[in-house]
This record gives C-alpha cells, sequence and structure tokens, in this order.
C-alpha cells in the first residue's frame, strides 16, 4: 500500500511504498537527486510500522527537517524535509490532501546516466624489435715501438724536422730579475663604506615598510571582524540554519528577540533571509563596538539599506542591533498569510464503482494565517460540504459540516498552501440534472472563510 509522498518545488511527486528507500547523487539509490549540495548516499527514509522515518547517512551538508538538522526524525504531514538544498514536502496516507497520482517507487532506482567506459589501450606488438647492436669502434694495430739499438751497432739517426725538442730546464732569475713586490693598502676602499652605509640605508627602509604594513594589515582585519561576523549570520539565515545566526546575537538583545520574532523578520526580508550580497560602505569602530551601514541584495535581485551594531565580548563580535528596510526584528509584526483567502479549482472527475457514482472535487487554498510555534508555523484549515440537488433543495446525505481537516505545520509565514480533496458517492440513477456542491473552508487560526461552487452534471 502507498504511504508517502514526496513533493518537490518543481516536477512530479514521488511517492514511496517500499521500507526503506535511500537518497542521494548516487545513479544507483531509489530516490535520485542530481545536485551538488546532495551526496552520493544522502539519506534514507524508512518505514517503521505505520511510521516514516529520515535518517541521514552522514551527509557533508546535512538533512534538515523543518530547517531544522536531523540524523533520525519521524516525517509528520505538511512537514518540509530538505536534503542539502533540496526541499520535498511531504505527505503522508490518511492525512489531508494526500493524492496518488505522483511517481511511484516499487523497488526499481530512478534512472541514471549510464557509465562512461573507458577506451581500451592498443595491443602490445607481437614481437618487439631487438635493439640495435653496438658499434665496435675501429681496431688500428698497436705502434710499433723502436728496437734496442744492438751492441756495436751505429747510432741512430736524427729525427725528422717538425719533431718537437726535449725541454730545457728554466733558467734561474738573478737578483736583479725578480718581479717588485705590490705596495701594501693601509685600509678598505671608500667605495666599501659607501656601499655599506647604502645597505644599512636600504635594511633600516624595509624594516619601517614592513612595520608599517603590519599595522597596516592589522587594522584592515580588525575593521573587517564585525563585517566578516554579520555576513556569517546573513550565510546561516540563507542555509536555514536559524538556531546558529540567532546564537550570533549578544544575550542582551536575545532577551529583547525571540527566536520567533528573528525568524518572522528574516521571512519578511529577503535581502536578509537570502541574500546574495552584502556592502558596508560605513565602518566606524570605537573601542569594543561597532556600527556598519551599507545595503543587503536578494538573489532576486531586490536592496534594502542596513545597518548592524556589535559588541566584543569574549574574544568575538556579537550582534547587538539589526535595521534592514527601515525595520528591526524587536518591532516587526509577524506576518503570517494575508488574511485574504483564494481557493483554486483543480478539477472534478466522475467515476462509476461497483453500483455508485464516485464525485471527486479538488481544490487548492492560500492566503490564510498560520501560528508561529517554535521554528515552524502551524496551519489549522476547516472544511464543509453542502449538496443542493437541480431543483435547489440541499441534500442531507451529500452535505456535512467539517467533512475534511487540514491540520499541519509549515517552515513558510507566507506562502503556504493547502490542497482539499472532496469525494462524494452519489446514486447514478438519480434526478437528471446539474448538482451544485458548494465547498466552505474556514481558516481557525485567522477566523477567515471563502467559499467554492463546483457544477456536477449527472447523468
Amino acid at each position: 500500500m502507498v504511504g508517502l509522498r514526496l513533493i518537490p518545488p518543481i516536477g512530479a511527486p514521488i511517492v514511496i511504498s517500499q521500507d526503506v528507500s535511500v537518497v542521494g547523487r548516487e545513479p544507483g539509490c531509489e530516490i535520485y537527486v542530481n545536485d551538488g549540495s546532495v551526496s552520493r548516499r544522502h539519506a534514507r527514509i524508512e518505514r517503521r510500522g505505520a511510521a516514516y522515518f529520515v535518517v541521514d547517512e552522514g551527509s557533508a551538508n546535512g538533512t534538515f527537517l523543518d530547517s531544522q538538522r536531523v540524523a533520525d526524525a519521524l516525517l509528520r504531514p505538511g512537514q518540509e524535509v530538505r536534503f542539502g538544498a533540496v526541499p520535498f514536502r511531504v505527505e503522508i496516507a490518511g492525512a489531508p490532501g494526500f493524492e496518488t497520482d505522483g511517481t511511484i517507487l516499487g523497488g526499481t532506482p530512478m534512472a541514471a546516466p549510464p557509465p562512461v567506459r573507458p577506451a581500451a589501450p592498443p595491443p602490445p606488438p607481437a614481437h618487439p624489435p631487438p635493439p640495435p647492436a653496438a658499434v665496435a669502434p675501429p681496431a688500428y694495430p698497436p705502434a710499433p715501438r723502436p728496437a734496442a739499438a744492438a751492441p756495436g751497432a751505429p747510432p741512430l739517426p736524427p729525427p725528422p724536422p717538425g719533431h718537437a725538442p726535449a725541454a730545457r730546464p728554466p733558467r734561474p732569475v738573478g737578483p736583479a730579475e725578480a718581479p717588485a713586490a705590490a705596495p701594501a693598502r693601509s685600509g678598505r676602499s671608500v667605495w666599501f663604506w659607501v656601499a655599506i652605509g647604502c645597505g644599512s640605508i636600504l635594511l633600516i627602509g624595509s624594516l619601517i615598510a614592513g612595520g608599517i604594513g603590519f599595522a597596516v594589515y592589522k587594522g584592515y582585519r580588525a575593521i573587517q571582524a564585525p563585517a566578516a561576523e554579520v555576513k556569517a549570520q546573513l550565510a546561516d539565515v540563507k542555509a536555514g540554519n536559524l538556531d546558529a545566526a540567532y546564537a550570533r546575537l549578544a544575550p542582551p538583545y536575545q532577551s529583547e528577540v525571540s527566536k520567533e520574532a528573528f525568524q518572522a523578520f528574516a521571512a519578511k526580508h529577503a535581502s536578509f533571509s537570502q541574500n546574495a550580497d552584502s556592502s558596508f560602505s560605513n565602518i566606524n569602530i570605537q573601542n569594543e563596538t561597532a556600527t556598519l551601514g551599507g545595503s543587503l541584495r536578494s538573489t532576486g535581485g531586490e536592496s534594502e539599506d542596513a545597518s548592524f551594531q556589535l559588541v566584543h565580548q569574549g574574544g568575538a563580535w556579537k550582534i547587538t542591533d539589526i535595521e534592514v528596510g527601515g525595520e528591526r526584528p524587536q518591532n516587526a509584526i509577524p506576518d503570517t498569510g494575508t488574511g485574504v483567502m483564494t481557493i483554486e479549482p483543480l478539477g472534478v472527475e466522475k467515476r462509476r464503482e461497483g453500483g455508485t457514482l464516485r464525485v471527486t472535487v479538488r481544490i487548492q487554498v492560500t492566503g490564510f494565517k498560520v501560528r508561529p510555534e517554535g521554528n515552524v508555523f502551524a496551519i489549522d484549515l476547516a472544511e464543509d460540504v453542502e449538496t443542493i440537488g437541480p431543483d435547489g433543495v440541499v441534500i442531507e446525505g451529500l452535505s456535512r459540516p467539517d467533512v475534511e481537516r487540514f491540520a499541519g505545520n509549515t517552515s513558510l509565514a507566507t506562502g503556504a498552501f493547502a490542497s482539499f480533496t472532496t469525494n462524494l458517492t452519489m446514486d447514478p440513477n438519480s434526478v437528471p440534472g446539474t448538482y451544485m456542491v458548494k465547498l466552505t473552508v474556514r481558516d481557525l487560526v485567522g477566523g477567515g472563510r471563502i467559499e467554492h461552487t463546483a457544477a456536477v452534471d449527472i447523468p
């Protein structure tokens, strides 16, 4: 029986029917997610009895449930589970809004690109050529040695012209021809002392320049340290690590700004929660305090003026005040929906089941209020159904209040949606004509309500 469905932001839903499904970037995974933030074997989804759990496999970028990093957590309807930077909305069989028209995983991994096989190396030659034979130098006959003169033989003839005579012994040099000794120098050259002086001046200049450069570097680091702390907070908020971002506030400032108010403030300012760039043209540091002024730009291109105040405590900078777009977290009013509800009809279906006619009406609701609960927001909606026959009379058997309830959590302060699927079992032999099915959705958090009427023709 199909039990769990993951709804991506874009694309077809993924319905999971097996007990264990591995999520990862490895092609062999049951849930194949081709994204650089997802590990090869990122996490797994397990069915334990009637419940589903998500278990992190030691991924590099983490597994998050409603923006909280988890290792082993229970999945509930309406939650957001995120693998690295890829989010899915959770729907579970039996929970409101669950449908089974997604992609069902029955044990076969999702398609992955075929592996690339390396080209085979060329075959070695059948018979390697022999190494070239070494060429020996030509042999020459030894030179003949002169024969010794026999006793009583005439003397040998003189050597031929051009033959070098034997060297003569050197002639001794007399006292008058001896070279004169070089006069002794009385001290070092003036150029030596000039070189020493120039080298000393260069050495002293280098030391002074190095000292100035080191002082400038330390000053630059000191100026950039508060800005680095602010950029680190912006990175935490963008990654969904709201606890880490909130921990960068100084304790006295945390007493003024609750975690819920901080989350609501981030949700209202895209330049803060989805920051793409930050520039601070005005940085002022005095003693142990710092003030930064500049602008923030969101990934969508929105830009807002911003200022931050920090204090240096315990060897680290802590944020003591934030202002973005003229608003501070301690003064922000949580914007939990527009309060103007809208209904988008998703279609009406009719089909015979045995001797009955089953009518299904699907709608999607937006603009309702949500209630902050810790790091998430609670949704609480109820649906009433009233069916009116062709004669204008209400059919009691097809009318009922609270026919469906949508209660769950979302990580979105604004922009959340809820889907309702209403099923009516009718007699196919009913009076022919047009039946009006009126759906009323009530917002139990904000008190709003909205109606939608769908026409059903029988037969």
